[in-house]
């Protein structure tokens, strides 16, 4: 047989021979590209200056994944930092320490990292108010959560303080403090201040006058 006829022969044998099945007891390869779809709750909310706000996501699928980690900063920082969330009930639940009347907003994202695989969400945004009610009808207020202060890492993984936020671990900053000492330096610049002032002011004259009046008087010698 010449050699131009055993290359031919060969190559018919190997365009209708069956594809050679893979080794036993090999681990299937993830497809390219395989990433984990990552969502939040409230991508438009609204936080309570002095509390701390919780912040939920979703992440699918939720098996496989070790570790869950929501980024933040308010409008005071360029940098973002992180706390750790917790996966349960289906869900990822973050603590954020609470932000101070001057962070004005947060913006926040849900990062989270399984077997071989992560994701991120979108960027969400909270407008930092005083109180519920001053949040507007397209936003969703995040729920407080109660408890102590946070720990806080930047993105290199160490401790830390990010501007517009008290109640962090190691941070000289309360929660609970810093609103009701703003609102009792700015009350007496508000009308119901001042009315109370003018008030206090009458009542104060009226008794000084009422004291002169029914005082006795010293007998002339």
């Amino acid at each position: 047989m010449s050699l131009r006829r055993l290359a031919a022969v060969v190559l018919v044998f190997l365009l209708v021979a069956p594809p050679l099945a893979p080794a036993a007891g090999a681990a299937p390869q993830a497809p390219a590209g395989s990433t984990l779809e990552v969502a939040l709750d409230t991508p438009r909310a609204c936080v309570v200056a002095g509390e701390h706000p919780q912040i939920q996501g979703t992440i699918t699928p939720m098996s496989g994944v070790r570790r869950a980690r929501l980024f933040f900063r308010s409008a005071l920082s360029a940098d973002f930092y992180y706390v750790e969330a917790v996966l349960a009930g289906g869900r990822s639940i973050a603590r954020l320490p609470c932000p101070l009347p001057e962070a004005r907003s947060v913006s926040f994202y849900l990062d989270a990292t399984g077997d071989g695989s992560g994701g991120r969400s979108a960027e969400g945004d909270a407008l930092v108010v005083r109180k519920g009610e001053e949040c507007s009808s397209d936003r969703t207020l995040a729920p407080v959560s109660p408890g102590g202060a946070v720990r806080v890492f930047d993105v290199a993984g160490n401790p830390a303080i990010p501007p517009g936020f008290g109640g962090v671990v190691g941070g000289a900053t309360a929660c609970e403090a810093r609103p009701v000492a703003a609102a009792g330096r700015n009350f007496f610049g508000t009308t119901a201040g001042l009315v109370t002032l003018a008030a206090a002011g009458v009542g104060i004259a009226a008794l000084i006058i009422t004291r002169n009046e029914t005082q006795p008087t010293s007998p002339s010698r």
